[in-house]
């Protein structure tokens, strides 16, 4: 795989422009924060456009998002003490938005609901409380007002959210590790139709499930959404495990979903299995596909078959159907890049609409993109770290 900039000079250029963005971004309330969040992603940038090796790059750093999620929460409880927490808790499981309620108010935690204020202005953080005042929807109409970020960012990247910022894809994530496939999940997969010859023996068997298996995650979204106007709380907050303490048996069963879904079967399979098939948020993400502006594309010229990709890929998107094709699978591709550093022929690459080579802006972007995001959790963590002594305890 060569560097996704053609030259030093343009990763450099690259590089500063991110750091550049990003010391903006993070100077206020700290100015220092900014700096050293700058200077991070300015070389982080650099280092990952000028390397061969993007995805192993790319995997610690979305991990690293996904810890400083967990380090905000347990700070969190530890700094207003466990009781306190869970009655914010209950005031947030009360609706789905706070009709008639006050346009702003304090936040404990980074919810979906309540972080893209940030980016609408409408957040200001509090350095003597560490708290974020912050708007919030008082009406289903300003709910979609506040959906406008996520609708951006997804809309450009699709479902390489999935594969670089998502916080609850990075622990199966980090579970896949090694290559010694101990499930093969061999009755959820069907025969490769495909007509080339293989290098490898039985490749269908790697990758392709049978079509009730694809269909099983469009089910399980609708279900999630008819379910959104039968239950007075946001189904956006869902995800958040902050939320799951407010009932000792929802915590519990999240904990054992966590663990099979997010640990064990993802090391056994060395395949995100559960971001394939059941998660409602890769779901809704496969479906905007035909319009992502950042594809994954093979060129047909240069690959000679050999289904290395195939092989490499963690997210069931590749499939010998795909190859003979010259792009992925429909909606499944998280843009983590394996397949591009595997492909000995340098056939595959990430691309402006299917079209021309577009791996440095994508980079450059979503790495930029990520760490944005993530602003209301970082100046937590900092002044909490300020404040070490102050902490309530359990």
């Amino acid at each position: 795989m060569k560097p996704a900039a053609s030259s030093k000079k343009k990763a450099a250029i690259l590089g500063i422009l991110a750091g550049g963005f990003v010391f903006w971004w993070y100077s206020t309330p700290f100015p220092w924060l900014g700096g050293v969040m700058g200077l991070f992603v300015g070389l982080f940038t650099f280092c990952t456009l000028n390397t061969s090796k993007m995805e192993r790059l790319r995997r610690p750093f979305f991990i690293g998002l996904a810890i400083v999620v967990l380090v905000t929460l347990a700070a969190n409880i530890l700094w207003v003490g466990y009781r306190s927490f869970l009655i914010w808790v209950e005031a947030w499981h009360a609706g789905y938005y706070l009709q008639g309620a006050a346009q702003t108010g304090t936040a404990l935690f980074p919810l979906p609901l309540l972080v893209p204020s940030i980016f609408l202005g409408k957040a200001e953080f509090l350095l003597q409380d560490s708290v974020w005042l912050t708007g919030q929807p008082t009406s289903l109409a300003s709910f979609f007002l506040f959906m406008i970020p996520y609708f951006l960012t997804l809309i450009i990247f699709e479902r390489a959210f999935c594969g670089w910022f998502c916080p609850l894809g990075a622990l199966p994530e980090a579970m896949v590790t090694g290559n010694k496939e101990r499930w093969s999940l061999s009755f959820l997969k069907k025969t490769s139709t495909a007509t080339s010859g293989f290098r490898i023996p039985n490749p269908a068997g790697i990758t392709v499930f049978k079509g009730w298996v694809e269909w099983v995650k469009y089910g399980f979204l609708i279900l999630l959404i008819l379910l959104s106007f039968l239950v007075p709380f946001s189904i956006v907050n869902i995800i958040t495990p902050a939320l799951w303490v407010k009932s000792i048996p929802i915590f519990w069963i999240g904990i054992i979903l966590i663990i099979v879904l997010a640990i064990v079967l993802p090391f056994m399979t060395k395949r995100r299995v559960w971001c394939h098939v059941l998660c409602p948020v890769g779901t809704a993400l496969s479906l905007l596909y035909k319009i992502s502006l950042f594809r994954i594309t093979i060129d047909k010229m240069k690959c000679n078959e050999c289904m290395d990709c195939v092989q490499e890929c963690r997210s069931y998107s590749l499939t010998p159907e795909g190859v003979e094709r010259g792009w992925p699978m429909s909606g499944n591709c998280i843009r983590c890049a394996r397949c591009i550093e595997s492909c000995p022929e340098d056939a595959i690459d990430i691309t402006w609409l299917g079209k021309r080579p577009a791996r440095a802006p994508f980079i450059t972007l979503i790495i930029v993109t990520s760490v944005s995001w993530y602003l209301w959790f970082a100046v937590l963590l900092v002044s909490y770290a300020s404040k070490l002594s102050e902490f309530s305890g359990l």
